[in-house]
């Protein structure tokens, strides 16, 4: 489980595909800490709002990211 501590919204053109996207880039601090390492790890995430269904994440908000075995995100858990 993440925590989101920042939230953009882009849209745009696909440089490679030439498809519009609409997604939001979502920075977040992670749960378990690698041995040794003190305070939080950190990561980001592009986040397509097809996978949201139309919810919006928010600062605080705590998430499951799921990724296939390629390492493409595939879903997202919104959790209380």
């Amino acid at each position: 489980m993440v925590e989101v501590c920042g939230v953009k919204y882009v849209e745009g053109v696909g440089k490679q595909s030439g498809k519009p996207y609409k997604a939001y880039i979502v920075h977040y601090t992670e749960d378990g800490a690698p041995q040794g390492f003190a305070g939080y790890t950190t990561g980001d995430a592009f986040i397509s709002c097809d996978i949201l269904g139309g919810i919006k994440p928010n600062v605080g908000d705590k998430l499951n990211l799921f990724y296939d075995k390629n390492g493409y995100l595939k879903s997202v858990e919104f959790c209380s």
